[in-house]
Parts: C-alpha cells; sequence; structure tokens
C-alpha cells in the first residue's frame, strides 16, 4: 500500500483491510454544452477506470490506467479527465471524447488528490514524497513545471476557489491555504481532526470542510470557521449544491446527511449503503441527482435530490475510489448577445443583450458625457478557448463622433464584482453606411462560473446620438466552450 493510503487510514484510525475497503469517493462537476453527463470512477485495486453514463446508469466504457487510481479531476472545459495513480506516483489523462489515455504524467513528488484550475490550463497535485508535497502541472505540454513542499500534512484532499487563486488543502487536524501563483502556504486553520474532503461553495465564499464526525464552514475571505456541525459518524466526502443552498455528507454509518447552508443545519437523511464503504458524494450539474459510492460491494448508487431516496444501484470495479461526474462538452462554439432597450426587462440593471434580436428595433440617446450599459443574458458557465474573440458590432447610424469609449467587463450574475477584461477608445470615429466594428483586445481568456459580461458605451466629446438596435447590433463571442 502507498504512504498516502497508510496515512489515510492512520488519520482516519481504521485498520488497514477497513481502510482498503473504504477509500473516499469524492465527485465534482464541469460545464459544457451539447454534452454527456458521465461518471468517471477509478477503480483501485482493478487499475482501471469506470464510466458511467448518467442518463442510462451504466458502464460504457472502461478505461485501463496506471497502478492504484484513486482519484479523479474534470477540467473544466470538458476535454480531460485527469486520474491520479497513487501506487506509480503518475497521472494519467482522458480524452472524454475516446475515453482514451492520451498521455501518463510522471509526478515525482507523490501523487494523491488533484484538482484543475477554472481555465483548464494547470493540474494541481497533492501528494506524500516523504513530506508532503504540491506540484502543478501545465496541460499544454504534460510536464510537472513546479512543485513545492508544504512541510505539514496537508496533501491529501485538495478543492480549488472558482477564480483559481486559493487551493484548500486538508489532511492530518488542519486546513492548508495555498497561493496557486506561488505553492506557497499563506495560512493555516485549526482545529479540524482527520480531514477527509474539503469543497469551495461555487460563489467562492464558503469552504466546507469534512473532518472525523464534523463538517466545518470556513469564511474564504478571512478563514474564519464560521460553524462547526456535528454530525455524529465519521464524515467521508461532501459536495455542495450547484446554487450552494445544500451540503450532502457521505458518513461511515451508510447514511447521507443534507445540510441546509443557510441554518448550518441538517435538513434531511439518505439511506444508502453499507456501514464503512459508503465514502464521498457529489451532484449532477443541474443538482438533480447525486452519486456515492460503495467500496464494499464495488457499486455506485445514484439517489434524487427531491426525495432522497436512491434511485439506481450501478456496479463498478474493485475498490471505488475517489469519483468525478462529468458533463462533457461540445467543441467550442460562438455566442452572439443582441443588443436591447426598453423594449426587455432590465439584467443586472442595465440593459438586456440577448441571443435573440429586438423584433422593433428600438433606438437609444447617447448623449454628452453619458453612457450605456448592457449585460448578457443568460449568464454564462464555461471558458474561452484559444483564439477566442470578442467584437461589438453596431450600424453606422452615429455618422461622425468623438470620444468613444467601449468597455468589455466580466461580472457575477447580480452585476457585481466587475473585471475589466478590454477598453478600446475612438477619439474619432467616422462610419458611413454600413456597421462598424469593434474588437476587444481581450489578452487572459476569461473563465465564467454563472457570470455575465458587461458592454458599455461611454460618449466622452460628442454631442449626442441616436444608437439603433436590432439584428446588426451585437457583441459575439468566439471560441466559448460552456453554456449556453
Amino acid at each position: 500500500m502507498s504512504t498516502l493510503l497508510q496515512w489515510y487510514c492512520r488519520m482516519v484510525r481504521r485498520g488497514l483491510l477497513e481502510c482498503l475497503a473504504g477509500l473516499t469517493l469524492a465527485l465534482g462537476m464541469a460545464s459544457g454544452a451539447n454534452a454527456a453527463d458521465l461518471v468517471y470512477v477509478p477503480n483501485f485495486s482493478s487499475n482501471t477506470v469506470s464510466v458511467i453514463d448518467q442518463s442510462s446508469a451504466k458502464v460504457v466504457a472502461t478505461v485501463s490506467v496506471g497502478n492504484g487510481p484513486i482519484a479523479v479531476a474534470i477540467a473544466p472545459d470538458g476535454l480531460r479527465a485527469y486520474v491520479v495513480n497513487t501506487s506509480d506516483n503518475s497521472v494519467s489523462s482522458i480524452n472524454t471524447a475516446t475515453q482514451a489515455v492520451v498521455a501518463t504524467i510522471n509526478v515525482p513528488n507523490g501523487a494523491g488528490d488533484i484538482v484543475v484550475s477554472p481555465d483548464s490550463s494547470r493540474v494541481y497535485v497533492g501528494g506524500v514524497n516523504g513530506t508532503y508535497y504540491i506540484s502543478a502541472i501545465d496541460t499544454s505540454t504534460n510536464k510537472v513545471v513546479a512543485s513545492n513542499s508544504l512541510a505539514t500534512d496537508i496533501s491529501i484532499a485538495l478543492a480549488i476557489t472558482p477564480n483559481g487563486k486559493t487551493i484548500y488543502s486538508g489532511g492530518g487536524n488542519q486546513i492548508g491555504v495555498i497561493d496557486t501563483a506561488t505553492l506557497t502556504l499563506t495560512s493555516t486553520i485549526s482545529p479540524v481532526a482527520s480531514v477527509s474532503d474539503v469543497r469551495v461553495s461555487p460563489d467562492g465564499t464558503r469552504a466546507y470542510v469534512s473532518s472525523y464526525q464534523d463538517v466545518q464552514v470556513i469564511d474564504t475571505a478571512t478563514n474564519a470557521q464560521l460553524a462547526d456541525i456535528s454530525l455524529g459518524a465519521y464524515t467521508h466526502g461532501l459536495a455542495v449544491s450547484p446554487d450552494g443552498t445544500k451540503v450532502y455528507v457521505a458518513k461511515s454509518n451508510g447514511v447521507v446527511n443534507v445540510i441546509d447552508t443557510a441554518s448550518s443545519s441538517v435538513t434531511g437523511k439518505i439511506y444508502v449503503g453499507n456501514p464503512d464503504g459508503l465514502f464521498g458524494v457529489d451532484l449532477s450539474s443541474d443538482g438533480a441527482r447525486g452519486y456515492v459510492g460503495d467500496t464494499v460491494v464495488n457499486q455506485v448508487y445514484a439517489f434524487s435530490t427531491s426525495s432522497n431516496t436512491v434511485t439506481q444501484t450501478i456496479p463498478v470495479g474493485q475498490f471505488p475510489a475517489f469519483l468525478r461526474t462529468a458533463h462533457t462538452v461540445a467543441p467550442p462554439h460562438t455566442l452572439t448577445f443582441y443588443l436591447h432597450g426598453n423594449d426587455v426587462p432590465l439584467v443586472a440593471g442595465n440593459y438586456a443583450a440577448t441571443q435573440t434580436a429586438p423584433a422593433s428595433g428600438p433606438v437609444l440617446y447617447l448623449g454628452l458625457l453619458s453612457s450605456l450599459s448592457w449585460s448578457t443574458d443568460p449568464v454564462m458557465t464555461g471558458t474561452s478557448q484559444t483564439g477566442a474573440a470578442f467584437t461589438l458590432t453596431i450600424p453606422c447610424t452615429v455618422g461622425l463622433a468623438l470620444g468613444l469609449n467601449y468597455t468589455l467587463q466580466e461580472t457575477d450574475a447580480s452585476g457585481g464584482s466587475p473585471t475589466t477584461l478590454a477598453t478600446v477608445s475612438e477619439p474619432i470615429a467616422a462610419c458611413v453606411g454600413g456597421s462598424h466594428g469593434v474588437t476587444f483586445p481581450v489578452s487572459t481568456l476569461p473563465t465564467f462560473n454563472g457570470q455575465r459580461l458587461k458592454l458599455t458605451i461611454s460618449n466622452l466629446l460628442a454631442l449626442g446620438f441616436n444608437l439603433q438596435l436590432g439584428s446588426s447590433t451585437y457583441l459575439r463571442v468566439t471560441q466559448f466552450s460552456g453554456t449556453p
């Protein structure tokens, strides 16, 4: 057995055989458009990964990987599944379209848990090699590009924040806060005991830690512990619902507890499987289904989150470990958002930019020293791929304008927390007939997690002009993988 597994068994105070029969199962989601919902199950003793089609609840592929596969992480762009092989300290990269291993990456400083950055450019691996390490893999080259000793046993359970800047890393009796830019430990959070899983809420404001018989709630802004929820049995993994309102916790007594995040109280129970065999839990992308593994009878249970009952039982390989569910994506596509005026309701306090053109072609007036803003609808979840372009097209009704500024930002769903992607200034904008185009020079491709684009046109010098809206006035995004 690997050093990592020996450590895990020791920390949860269980015997060696009990530990092998109860490896933690943790599920996660990646979003995309026109996709297949799958579950990737690393079978520790079979050296394979079972791929389950969520719609049919059947295994549709079995992929041979390295020795001792224990954890899986899905790239947010949905194109790759990364499998940690803890017995030979490697990571297998699986093409989610073909279910074939396309690369095997050696990780000298150990391979235990694994997460992928929101832009899918980095894979972070926690492991043990005499001491505890965090390593970073460049997904474009499939090479380890950085590794750092953490000098404490906190590299067993990993969770990354939605902005990709921070990893919460659990193990032993504390949680470490890791800066992904430097892989350095910036702070620790204690006391906790025998950490089995860590998850970050979809909005990034909370970290949830399953440890011993409790779940701790951490404020990610201050790293202060907000709540300690006692569950009365060993906790073996957790998951946060897509809307952030529920936390599902797998326990050693064969029960999944449902915690209401607003009150930090248990509001439901799902009676699932065998005591000491039930580990880890996660939800489908719409939150309607949950999945949890049972290492005693080598199967995965699917359950309904509306009825809190098991709906299907799916046989898999021997000793299913840290599962991940995946929403694999179709090839990148183009989004077109048409600018609206008062013909439709406001979105996030701004005019709406939707995928349906205005029927009446309204006109908006842009006066001197004024500005107009639009927010895209629906919200976006996914990534902009290499070669993506962000362009604005407006009809030539302006004539000659002085001092026009165009600003493109990324905001949260309510229009807050704006991040400027690019600004274009036109001291003199001449346009006669046809249309006028603006290309935004976005240098860092954004990743979206339920967020919006915000377009602002500012008039600094012109006396004013009418902006004709309709099918010829739109914001376009190319090479987008995700929804819509």
